[in-house]
């Protein structure tokens, strides 16, 4: 089967708790890669972070293959233009010409990448700080302005692979994040994410209230118990052809609830959240295949522990 993904495809090694609350992708186990279907693939769902050993970022290098070295009072003299509302291209100097400028950054620590996770909880426990090591154009600092560091780009290409082996993923049944929020684990997650946020929330304790009594939802089960071959917080592990029909199963559920839901003024990307993480899409003539405005990615990712 054909997977996508952002990075590389080397295993990865996850940084495991001892203790606290995971999130609904937290990874099941220590090393591997996450991944999508390939036709059902989003990077804002990628989990974890950019750097270079996932491959996510990059060193900058000339036509020689030497990596670019550049002072931070050079980055500050990088010359850009607006392409497209708040995005912008490098016009000078010639050699970084065309690249996206907010992919460029100055690797001034140890740490690969900035402060960059998918979850915060990643980093929790973790006596190591990664520090943002971004140089942005206005701050104004003269520390070290003269001092030359390796220069690094995002590299947000994706790439298609093959595999067949068994595979973690979140497919047991319909709603699989819905249906997580209700066990205490998720529930306990949440209310947490609510509290933390509660200031940008202005109906935080109605929230925690709708965590407490959700709506009646019917979950349909894809994968019998007797196909499990392991559990691991939301993730269940299953051979390749058992993951193949479940997923089958769940993109027919789902499009056929889009092609009702779209006969209605809103459409709804989630059946289910707190009021205030909504959102609402208006439905535009004939509905003809999966947009991804009503398809909530992060259930349809997969954990792989070894591609080869």
């Amino acid at each position: 089967m054909k997977f996508k993904r952002w990075g590389n495809l080397v295993p990865q090694k996850h940084f495991r708790k001892k203790n606290g609350l995971k999130s609904f992708n937290y990874a099941p186990v220590e090393k591997g890669i996450y991944a999508f279907p390939a036709h059902y693939a989003n990077l804002n769902y990628a989990c974890g972070y950019s750097c270079l050993s996932n491959g996510r970022m990059e060193y900058v290098k000339d036509k020689d293959g030497r990596r670019v070295m550049m002072t931070p009072r050079e980055f500050d003299a990088i010359e850009v233009k607006e392409r497209d509302h708040n995005h912008f291209v490098v016009v000078s100097p010639s050699f970084l010409r065309g690249m996206d400028y907010d992919s460029l950054w100055l690797k001034k620590t140890k740490a690969d990448a900035p402060y960059d996770h998918y979850d915060s909880d990643e980093n929790e426990d973790n006596d190591q700080e990664v520090k943002d090591t971004r140089v942005e154009k206005d701050d104004g600092s003269e520390e070290n302005a003269d001092k030359s560091y390796p220069l690094m780009k995002y590299n947000n290409q994706s790439r298609i692979f093959n595999y067949d082996g068994n595979i973690w993923h979140h497919l047991e049944t319909t709603e699989a994040y819905e249906r997580w929020c209700r066990t205490p684990e998720g529930a306990a997650y949440v209310k947490r994410n609510i509290l933390d946020l509660k200031d940008m929330m202005p109906n935080w304790e109605k929230a925690l209230i709708d965590i407490d009594h959700p709506p009646k939802i019917k979950f349909k089960l894809l994968v019998k118990p007797e196909d499990i071959i392991c559990r691991s917080g939301s993730w269940i592990l299953t051979s390749m052809c058992i993951y193949e029909k479940a997923l089958k199963k769940a993109m027919h559920i789902v499009k056929f609830d889009v092609f009702v839901k779209s006969k209605q003024e809103d459409l709804y990307c989630f059946s289910y959240k707190p009021d205030w993480c909504f959102k609402s899409y208006k439905a535009e003539g004939r509905h003809a295949g999966l947009p991804n405005a009503i398809l909530d990615f992060g259930e349809f990712e997969v954990f792989i522990e070894k591609v080869k």
